[in-house]
């Protein structure tokens, strides 16, 4: 009993720190300034984030990001396994070329800082041929 004690009062330490999602936010923001943050600034779960560009296709940067070695979701965890518009976000009022260009990013207690850059800098390369496949 004490040591599950002591592996709660861990977990929500860890829990609680919002700093490397809210640094890796800001990087995605920074690649792209017209991504847009599902929930900013709202009182949310530290280790997610749900980000979208507009007219890029969710399963575009699903697929991309998988072949460079990244597990990522579109929509909501209780229809993983799907690749959707996410009926959380149409509830919300976002329209479709929001919401079917949601990812949804998780982070566990092993991930460091470096694997959201990286992360990061691959998503960019990816937002970045799509929007150049789109444009020509």
């Amino acid at each position: 009993i004490a040591g599950f004690g002591a592996a709660v009062e861990a977990s929500r330490a860890h829990v609680a720190d919002t700093s490397m999602r809210d640094a890796f936010e800001q990087r995605l923001k920074t690649i792209c300034p017209d991504a847009v943050i599902f929930g900013q600034g709202a009182q949310r779960v530290a280790n997610t984030t749900c980000v979208a560009v507009a007219n890029v296709q969710a399963e575009t940067v699903l697929i991309a990001l998988d072949l460079d070695g990244f597990a990522v979701s579109a929509g909501a965890a209780c229809s993983s396994g799907k690749v959707q518009r996410s009926h959380v976000l149409e509830a919300m009022g976002f329209d479709v070329s929001l919401s079917s260009s949601a990812i949804r990013i998780s982070s566990g207690w092993q991930t460091k800082a470096a694997d959201l850059d990286a992360l990061a800098e691959s998503w960019g390369r990816i937002i970045n041929r799509a929007r150049a496949r789109t444009a020509a």
